[in-house]
């Protein structure tokens, strides 16, 4: 345990590795997403509308991740509007999100760079009260499916001319919309970048998620 905001930091490589080939994962697939997403976003100019490479990088990293696990038995799944990919038998879902700079370094306790929308709160409220990681035992019977699964966050964050990443879920979110608890963070190696051509890295993202409102009777 590195902090009492994250029980379980998993840092090593080799260890790392282990832990996404258990899920169904490699790290290799995480990052073929996450580039997919950095040369989408490094064709936008200043022309583009304002967060135009923001929305790309997500948009492109998502398509990535549906088009290489949806042939190994994952399905698309955009409930309440927020886009993930989920694994065949429900174990987990895996949304892209950009973190801040406590992404990637196994000493800190990062959080989403910017406040979430009220689906990414109830998603991972849910994930706090879940028994496992791996497996989903849902007793609440007016749960919609999809927030009974599991939701990891693919977080990612600019640090100069790397792009720092982490596989981690989140237990616990405050009202603001702010990751504060992390169960697992499975910390990637970085990608290099060319600081000159992704300025739009910097931008404020995109917030994908959507407010669900009851109507009034």
């Amino acid at each position: 345990m590195t902090n009492p905001q994250t029980k379980i930091v998993v840092s090593d490589p080799d260890e790392a590795e282990i832990r996404l080939r258990a899920m169904g994962l490699t790290e290799a697939i995480l990052h073929s997403a996450l580039r997919s997403g950095i040369a989408g976003a490094a064709l936008c100019t200043l022309n583009h509308p304002t967060n135009f490479g923001g929305l790309t990088f997500w948009a492109e990293a998502t398509r990535w991740l549906r088009e290489t696990l949806i042939p190994e038995g994952w399905r698309r799944d955009n409930s309440y509007g927020l886009p993930t990919v989920v694994r065949g038998d429900e174990g987990l879902a895996i949304a892209v999100v950009r973190g801040d700079k406590g992404t990637g370094n196994p000493k800190a306790n990062p959080t989403t760079q910017h406040p979430r929308g009220t689906v990414v709160i109830s998603r991972v409220e849910q994930n706090g009260i879940l028994p496992g990681f791996e497996h989903l035992k849902a007793e609440q019977e007016q749960l919609e499916a999809a927030a009974r699964v599991p939701m990891w966050l693919l977080l990612h964050y600019r640090a100069g001319d790397q792009l720092v990443a982490e596989l981690s879920y989140p237990t616990v979110i405050n009202r603001s919309g702010f990751v504060e608890e992390w169960a697992e963070r499975i910390i990637l190696t970085s990608i290099a970048l060319d600081p000159t051509r992704m300025p739009v890295l910097d931008e404020p993202p995109v917030l994908p998620d959507v407010s669900v409102r009851r109507r009034a009777s």
